[in-house]
């Protein structure tokens, strides 16, 4: 299947496997590898192919003649496949720079108000938090 969608439109949401060009090892990404950057925590997408072990009989079907050297007959495991997701709302589309405006101030005040919904000691609880991180 992979040979025959080479150049395709990719739909949201459809498993895909991305080749790095000079290497032609396939992307992977392991829950194991985790990244944190500005976006939070992300996984490390890395150069591997992460193929089923068992033997294919790649030499038996080429001398029938049902398959060619070019056609890749091994299984990619779940590390190599990716999702492309689109935005679930429309408000997530924001430029990059808008992204890293960033108020404390902001932070603070959405912070107060989620607490105080959850609890009616909020204020308090808020004070003990910021007390203990400035101490």
């Amino acid at each position: 299947m992979r040979f025959e969608m080479q150049g395709e439109i990719v739909k949201a949401g459809d498993p895909v496997l991305i080749r790095h060009h000079n290497t032609c090892s396939y992307l992977a990404a392991d829950n194991k590898r985790k990244v944190k950057n500005d976006f939070g925590t992300e996984l490390e997408v890395y150069c591997c192919s992460h193929s089923t072990k068992n033997k294919s009989q790649n030499l038996e079907m080429e001398y029938k003649g049902r398959l060619t050297s070019d056609v890749p007959t091994k299984f990619h495991e779940e590390f190599n496949v990716f999702y492309i997701h689109t935005a679930p709302e429309k408000n997530f589309d924001r430029e990059l720079e808008e992204l890293q405006k960033f108020d404390v101030n902001d932070l603070i005040k959405d912070l107060a108000k989620k607490i105080f919904e959850v609890s009616e000691n909020a204020v308090p609880a808020l004070d003990q938090i910021f007390s203990a991180m400035d101490q």
